[in-house]
């Protein structure tokens, strides 16, 4: 089994993050508090290194779901920011 941990950022006042085990990237996509980042302007999930991204915006926007115990049993493409217009990726 592969672990997903949320991530919740250093200014949020919380005791835990959410943990769950899943077996692939079907049932990591189908836990509920993956699901809760599909939303209006939802594009896609990504990886970059250990984390899974959630990039919305055609992919302007993106934030740190949390991190996958074993990234490498995942099957969804790697993260890449857009580069700023002007500037090179």
């Amino acid at each position: 089994m592969n672990e997903f941990r949320q991530h919740i950022p250093g200014y949020f006042d919380v005791e835990q993050p959410d943990f769950a085990e899943f077996k692939d990237t079907k049932e990591l996509l189908n836990l509920d508090i993956v699901k809760k980042y599909i939303g209006e302007n939802f594009s896609h999930f990504a990886m970059s290194g250990n984390y899974l991204m959630v990039v919305s915006d055609g992919g302007s926007h993106w934030w740190v779901v949390g991190s996958i115990k074993n990234p490498e049993e995942i099957d969804l493409p790697q993260w890449k920011p857009i580069a700023e217009e002007g500037q090179e990726q």
